[in-house]
This record gives C-alpha cells, structure tokens and sequence, in this order.
C-alpha cells in the first residue's frame, strides 16, 4: 500500500536553464506522472512570487540562478516557504556547499548527471516525507513543551498549596507567639509613660531601659512576621545564590516558634557553604521535615532536634534527626507517597513536595533509623561553584547554635 505522499501533485522547479527543464518534464512524464502539476520558473524572483500565491508538494532547485547563487537560493527559498521540502539539484557537485544546503533547510542535494530519473523521483518522494515527519515532530515537541509547562506551574500550585496548608496548622502557634512580645511592647510602653509622668530625674533611666526591652519585643515580633510572610507569599519560583545556614537557620525558628523550651537543639552548621536555589522552596522542605521531627518526639521523654548541615564534595547535605520512635517498615514504604500520611490531620503531601523540591534542585532526600533511637532526614543540594573553594577552605570549621 502507496503512502499518499508517494504521488507528487504539484512541483515548482526553479532552474533557469532550458535543457536542463525539458529534461526534467520528461522524467515526470516517463512515469507516468501527467497529474503532477509542474510549475518552472528561472529565477529566484519568480519563484517567491510562485510560492506566495501557491502551495506546493517540493521545490527543485538549481543553486545557479541569475538573481541568487549557491546557498543564497537555498535561504531564500526556505525563507519564502519554511514549511515546504526543498530538494536542490545542482551541477555544482561540493561536499562543504551540500552540508551547508541540508544545514540552511534543504531536505537533499543532488548532482545533476550523477542520478537517474527514478533515483530523481524516489529522492523527492523521500524529501516530501522527511519533511512530514519533521512537521509531526515539531508539533509534538510544541505540546510537549506545552504538557511540560502546564505540569511545572500545577507543580507550583501545588508547593504553595502545601506552604498555606503548614501555615494553616501553625496559624495558633505563630497567635500566640506574637501575642508575647506584643503584650510585652505594650506593657513596656504604659510603663514608661507612667514614669514619664515622674518628676524623679532617675525615672529616664528606667524609661531607656523600658523602651530598650520594647524594641527587643517589636524586632522578635516583626521577625515572626517576616519569616511566616516569606513563607506564605506567591510568586514565581526563582534561584539565587544564598548561604545554606541562614535558610535553614530561619525555617527552623519558624519551625519550633512555640516548642523551643520543650527542645533540646543540637545544631551544626558548616560555614562558608552556598547554594544556588529558590530559598523559599527550600525553607518549605526544612520547616516540613522539622515539623515532622517535633511532632514525632510528642510525648517522649528525650527530645532532642539535632540539625547539621555538612559539605560533601561539590554537594551539601542538611539532616535533621529526632529521638521519636522511629518509622514503622509500613511507613518507610510510603514514606514519600502523595496523600498517605499516619497522621489525624495532614493532607499527606509535605514529604512528597519536600522530594519534589529537592529532586528539582538535582538534589535526593532519604531517610534513616537514628541510632539510639529516631529517624534521621537527610537531603542533598548541589553547591554554588563559584564559592565552593571558599567552602572548602571552611570545612573544618563549624558553628554551633545549640
């Protein structure tokens, strides 16, 4: 069975030479291809005049015209018709022209007394097809493209859905966390307008010191509000270069805002370390993992958070390790499934966004028995080239905030 494409119905063959043309009208008549409608112009003038009024099957062109030589005739002709196969016949037997020619959009070059009619005919059919073919696959590529960029922004939609969600669960905690250092500022202040009101000289000393420990509370309190805005804000995801210990730093008091006289910390972190990420997307994956962590050691008698990050060749790790009682070989299984969680409350999405994440930082995430006890969370980051020498030089060192 013929494929449609193997009958050529309409021709334009740019050659300016006569003989040439008439030989070429008698190939198509020798087989019997009187339905193929051939039109034949002899300059390159002609034939953009030809294309924007017709479509054709091919264009056979000859690279000696008197208005466009060599490849010249080749770009414009694909100029004038990109989605139209372009064979060109030539006398002009060049390798270094028939690359170029394949490479500025022609589908094949051919030697004019080098191929024979059929050979003629078996390669223009060819052509129309490969050309087909790159057509279906360039329309395939675009939706591809397309699938790829719906998928990534639903992606998006779907992390900040997870961050509102956690932020949800914490909207009690982080009340009664500002409403601390609000009501202290408050107090602060009533008592220093009480002793402004004291004619004793002594009493602007009280009053500095006062407003001194207001400040403290407004600056807690507005840093509470940064750290919980940064992580709920929309916006396109988008890489910089940050320090690792500052991220992770900052999710983490965002983390145990309410739980921090329960804890035990136990925190390293390697200085010098940088890392090129969407900082918020990575503080989403450290405020999940912390929380879990807490959430995990409720009710147990030792509840120590240990947090280290550490470098590791031209990659950094971050692990975060609780005394809870460790996971199940059920819940390791499913540990990174979307909507499985053993939690009452949870959508069960925080672990398999926080592996979404990471992954799309060409990082992994894994987890770990403790040993004593507990479940250790390690993931992975590649680390900022530029200063990796800086973080080297560093490595031995580490700062304790425990």
């Amino acid at each position: 069975m013929k494929h449609p494409q193997d009958r050529i119905t309409s021709l334009l063959v740019v050659e300016d030479n006569p003989g040439d043309a008439r030989l070429l009208r008698e190939v198509f008549n020798e087989d019997g291809a009187r339905s193929t409608v051939m039109a034949l112009v002899g300059s390159m003038e002609a034939a953009e005049k030809h294309l924007a009024a017709h479509n054709v099957d091919i264009i056979l062109l000859d690279l000696g015209l008197p208005d466009a030589h060599g490849l010249e005739a080749v770009r414009r002709a694909h100029a004038a018709a990109p989605a139209m196969p372009i064979v060109v016949l030539s006398g002009l037997d060049d390798e270094r022209v028939a690359v170029e020619a394949l490479q500025d959009g022609a589908q094949d070059y051919l030697i004019k007394g080098q191929i024979d009619s059929r050979s003629l005919l078996r390669a223009l059919r060819y052509a129309i097809e490969r050309k087909r073919l790159e057509e279906v696959a360039r329309a395939l590529g675009a939706k591809v493209e397309a699938a790829q960029d719906r998928s990534r922004n639903l992606q998006n939609e779907l992390i900040q859905m997870s961050r509102l969600s956690a932020m949800g669960a914490m909207a009690s905690t982080l009340s009664h966390e500002l409403n601390q250092p609000l009501m202290a500022l408050v107090n602060y202040l009533r008592g220093s307008i009480r002793l402004l009101e004291d004619p004793n000289p002594d009493a602007l000393d009280q009053v500095r010191a006062a407003l001194q420990e207001g400040e403290k509370n407004a600056l807690r309190a507005g840093e509470i509000i940064r750290r919980a805005r940064q992580m709920v804000i929309k916006g396109h995801p988008k890489q910089e270069t940050a320090e690792l210990a500052g991220l992770v730093q900052d999710a983490l008091e965002l983390a145990i805002v309410n739980y921090r006289e329960e804890l035990v910390l136990d925190i390293h972190y390697s200085p010098g370390i940088q890392v090129l990420v969407d900082s918020v997307q990575i503080q989403q994956v450290v405020l999940n993992l912390v929380r879990n962590a807490v959430e995990a050691m409720a009710g147990c008698a030792e509840r120590t958070l240990s947090i280290r990050t550490e470098l590791l060749g031209d990659m950094t790790e971050v692990s975060i390790a609780d005394r809870g009682p460790g996971l199940s070989p059920e819940v390791r299984q499913q540990l990174f499934t979307p909507f499985v969680t053993s939690k009452r409350e949870g959508m069960g999405v925080g672990l398999s966004i926080s592996r979404t994440i990471v992954e799309a930082h060409h990082g992994r995430i894994i987890a770990e028995d403790r040993p004593g006890g507990g479940t250790i969370m390690r993931f992975t980051l590649p680390v900022n080239i530029r200063t990796l020498g800086d973080a080297q030089n560093d490595a031995g060192k580490l700062v304790d905030l425990c």
